[in-house]
């Protein structure tokens, strides 16, 4: 990877972080969140119901193949999956925000390097631009849309949370388009 390619990565992973501090402090990232009427409550019976760390689905699925009692829970609801941790996080942290600014520059010098695969077919700003944000589409849509439709998530938040990737990777794609040229 070329050092041009590397500086792109690094302020397209700015440019990112940027935009998820806008979108989840905003009301905007705040409609993706329902609220519940006692947090604390909730989380008293987080820690009875569920004594691991792990993903849960509610209505436990059978072991052997689906019960009528299953399937009629299931059709009955509510329906959940949760995820429990049981230690507690600082959401404060600074490392917290490390490794999340980590996680933009991976994923950006991934986009950097796969953008440069494609780049000789791709000789305009806009089609490598554009390509970035079509993959950011296609990467959200496969992130998101299964989730409600496998296992009843609600659309209201996966359709918040396509649209941040999607706004994500096109300033991405906005910023590495400038950097990943064809040679």
């Amino acid at each position: 990877m070329r050092q041009g390619a590397l500086a792109g990565s690094l302020l397209a992973a700015v440019a990112m972080f940027l935009w998820g501090f806008a979108f989840w402090t905003s009301p905007l990232g705040k409609l993706a969140m329902a609220q519940g009427p006692d947090s604390e409550r909730a989380q008293a019976a987080l820690a009875e119901l569920f004594p691991a760390d792990g993903a849960y689905f509610v209505p436990e699925p059978p072991e052997e193949e689906a019960s009528a009692t299953w399937i009629e829970r299931h059709r009955r609801g509510p329906l959940a999956l949760v995820f429990v941790r049981h230690a507690g996080a600082d959401p404060m942290s600074p490392l917290t925000f490390l490794n999340g600014f980590l996680h933009l520059l991976i994923t950006c010098v991934l986009i950097a390097w796969l953008l440069g695969k494609v780049a000789t077919a791709l000789p305009t700003y806009g089609a490598r631009a554009g390509f970035v944000a079509l993959a950011g589409f296609a990467t959200a849509f496969w992130g998101h849309a299964g989730d409600p439709i496998w296992f009843y998530n609600p659309w209201r938040y996966h359709l918040l949370a396509m649209t941040y990737d999607l706004v994500a990777w096109s300033l991405a794609g906005l910023v590495l388009a400038r950097f990943v040229r064809p040679r």
